[in-house]
């Protein structure tokens, strides 16, 4: 296996593999920096259309992709000042990464595993509740496993204050056509959740959809400017 050398380009290879008599098989590897998920069928569907067109003997099909130094022009003329006063007040307070609880016993160390993987899975009923649910409180199923991440964070270290990392599209709605753009565009924010005793689950949860709703004007803020702003950096 191969990595990327960011400071040689292309961050991008192909590789094409004779498995057989007139039969083949493309590698096409890249690195994470040139483009997102929802990058990814745009450019595959664009592929394999004009492998079709080849294979039928139509020719390339010319299409005018949508540039990419749009959003970065976009993001240049953002208002820097808003977003380090919105950053600053949402996380004022924060004292610093969160940290697991010392419980008084040392956990036992395997050299040989250092994570473990646990798998839960939801049958058709249980999945059908929980989108009902949400539905009906309005919110997203991304909302609830922020929420069930949060508490189990606020479980293991006791910290009534829990930030945590969230990941946002970033592409902003008010610049147009930029559904089709290809690139990297994504985001992690960090999300602030607070405990005390009495909050409803329902009403916890729409107060975390509120905060991701709200922050979406401010998406395209580095996470390293967010930890400047309250002095992490």
């Amino acid at each position: 296996v191969r990595g990327f050398d960011l400071h040689q380009a292309p961050l991008m290879r192909l590789t094409v593999i004779e498995v057989g008599d007139s039969r083949y098989r493309l590698l096409w590897s890249s690195h994470h920096i040139l483009s997102d998920g929802w990058s990814l069928p745009l450019t595959l569907h664009r592929v394999a259309k004009n492998y079709e067109r080849l294979m039928g003997d139509k020719g390339l099909e010319a299409v005018e992709a949508i540039p990419y130094k749009r959003y970065v022009e976009w993001g240049l003329n953002q208002d820097k000042e808003k977003a380090q006063r919105y950053w600053a007040a949402y996380l004022k307070g924060v004292q610093g990464p969160v940290k697991l609880r010392d419980y008084g016993r040392e956990l036992p160390v395997n050299e040989e595993e250092g994570y473990r993987e646990a798998f839960l899975h939801f049958d058709k009923e249980r999945t059908l509740a929980l989108k009902q649910f949400v539905q009906r409180i309005g919110v997203t199923l991304n909302t609830v496993l922020l929420g069930a991440w949060s508490v189990l964070l606020h479980r293991y270290t006791g910290m009534q204050d829990v930030v945590i990392g969230t990941v946002l599209s970033g592409r902003p709605a008010e610049l147009p056509a930029v559904e089709q753009m290809g690139g990297l565009f994504i985001n992690t924010l960090p999300l602030r959740l607070q405990y005390g005793g009495g909050i409803c689950v329902e009403s916890w949860l729409r107060r975390i959809h509120a905060a991701q709703t709200e922050m979406v004007d401010y998406q395209s803020t580095p996470l390293v400017d967010g930890h400047r702003y309250i002095g992490l950096s």
